[in-house]
């Protein structure tokens, strides 16, 4: 068999962007090679709202128009009044905007909008953990093993110990996601981390890692197409469709690392032979340290 699986942050990217939602139906349309695990689909749930507020708080704050001063005296009094009438219209429109984007979270909050609807079908095939396998992830976790922080709760531990019991010899996985815990990025390939690597390898499965979805998905139809599997293309993006979803994919990873955050609200957070010193508003790690415990 071949399968996808999408680590919940790549999930999440769903929500800031609108080409990316024939992607989705794609995803959709083919439930039965996907893999996901109740953790994932309660933590996209989790973090749902506060991903939209920030992003919709981004869109609001990009609306600025700010009332010219005129270099120069003596401007006529017509000039002055339609600076004056188009400011106090763009103040208004301004506040349509805050209410409709306003209406579109709370829509969010109740899973009332199309993105949450269309991932609610996915996360209704969801993997529900076992006693043993979340006994299993307590251990990944205090041996200090990947996926995974020290600081967090046990989560991607028991996903990943889930997609491993879910594989079978010869099968293959296309994982997608973005986090460092998972993969590194270098020349724009993710390299899977070695003890991941080890896991996945000791089950002779054949593994392909990918940051974008698009990648990700292009990779599972084509394997399904190269063992005459069926695949459901009928919501695929065509050729132009898929140009504009790469473009619109790569802006939102570009934003998601600009540095918008002040970094007011930091932690020292170890992470195994090292302390992450960690903004605890936007997740970022200010910088790393080697730990004193270690000495």
């Amino acid at each position: 068999m071949n399968y996808i699986y999408i680590d919940a942050n790549v999930y999440l990217k769903f929500y800031l962007g609108d080409k990316l939602f024939k992607v989705l139906e794609t995803l959709v349309d083919n439930l039965d090679s996907v893999i996901v695990t109740r953790q994932i689909a309660d933590e996209v749930l989790r973090n749902s709202v506060s991903v939209n507020a920030a992003n919709l708080k981004n869109a609001l704050n990009s609306l600025q128009w700010h009332k010219p001063s005129l270099p120069y005296k003596n401007a006529s009094a017509q000039t002055v009044q339609q600076i004056t009438t188009v400011y106090n219209q763009f103040k208004a429109l301004k506040l349509q905007i805050e209410s409709d984007l306003e209406q579109q979270l709370l829509l969010i909050s109740k899973q009332g909008d199309e993105i949450t609807t269309k991932l609610n079908e996915i996360f209704s095939v969801a993997l529900q953990p076992t006693a043993d396998e979340i006994e299993n992830a307590k251990l990944v976790k205090t041996f200090g093993n990947p996926p995974g922080k020290k600081s967090d709760p046990i989560g991607d531990e028991l996903s990943w110990l889930q997609l491993l019991n879910k594989l079978q010899q010869n099968d293959r996985v296309v994982i997608v996601t973005n986090d460092r815990d998972y993969a590194s990025v270098f020349n724009n390939k993710s390299v899977l981390n070695a003890k991941l690597h080890s896991d996945i390898s000791d089950r002779q499965v054949e593994y392909f890692v990918y940051s974008e979805i698009l990648d990700g998905i292009k990779k599972l139809r084509e394997l399904q197409q190269a063992d005459a599997a069926a695949f459901e293309a009928k919501d695929f993006p065509t050729e132009a469709e898929q140009t504009t979803i790469q473009k619109e994919e790569q802006k939102i990873i570009v934003d998601s690392t600009k540095d918008t955050c002040q970094h007011g609200n930091w932690r020292i957070l170890p992470n195994g032979v090292f302390d992450d010193y960690t903004c605890m508003d936007c997740g970022r790690v200010l910088y790393r340290v080697y730990s004193d415990d270690n000495d």
